[in-house]
Order: structure tokens, then sequence, then C-alpha cells
């Protein structure tokens, strides 16, 4: 979401995503530098625990100082 205009818009990314999940752990890492956000694990439709990891280049920098600002 846009911090200036409060609208979503699509993220392009490259490569695989992760698959569905609920329970999922997240956070949000160097956002001075143009944050990541990182999700790890999480369980599947099969309620199987996932042991992965996935990361997300936000790029955000900008928007971000503005909220500390």
């Amino acid at each position: 979401m846009g911090a200036e205009t409060g609208i979503w818009t699509m993220v392009m990314t490259t490569g695989e995503g992760p698959s569905a999940r609920f329970s999922v752990a997240g956070d949000c890492l160097d956002p001075l530098k143009g944050g990541v956000l990182v999700f790890i694990g999480g369980c599947n439709k099969s309620l199987e625990a996932l042991e992965d990891m996935y990361y997300l280049h936000t790029g955000m920098v900008h928007s971000l100082i503005f909220f500390l600002n």
C-alpha cells in the first residue's frame, strides 16, 4: 500500500512464491535500506508444518523514512 496515497498496488515479483499457508511468522528487516519482508514456516491445508523461509525486497525506503520522521 502506498504510504502517501493509501492505495494498494500489485507487487511484481520474480521466482517461485510460497505455497498457501496459515499460522506463518513474519518480520520486516532493514527498513532504512529498502525493507525486506521475511515469512517463515506455517502450516499447509493438511496441517503439516512448513519449514521454509521466503523474503521479499520491498524497496520502500522513502515511504518508511516518511513514517519515521
